[in-house]
């Protein structure tokens, strides 16, 4: 539940590492949806949905994460 742990980034690796990344990217969506300040999630996130290839959802993601933490050096191209 998204509401119980800001940051599920154990549960997320699991799923990932179990092919099951559909499944880790919708416990993202609803722990951004529930705490969008947690820019660990959106950059979880964002990774989720390029390597999945939904190039727009990566780049709404990314520009989330970069409006949480401006100062990352960790800027991949969204355009």
């Amino acid at each position: 539940q998204p509401d119980q742990a800001v940051y599920p980034g154990n549960l997320v690796k699991a799923w990932q590492g179990a092919g099951q990344l559909k499944r880790a990217v919708a416990l993202l969506e609803a722990t951004v949806a529930a705490h969008p300040e947690d820019s660990k999630a959106w950059y979880l996130l964002g990774l989720g949905y390029r390597e999945l290839g939904r190039t727009e959802d990566f780049q709404a993601a990314w520009r989330a994460f970069l409006k949480l933490e401006p100062e990352t050096a960790l800027r991949p191209s969204v355009c």
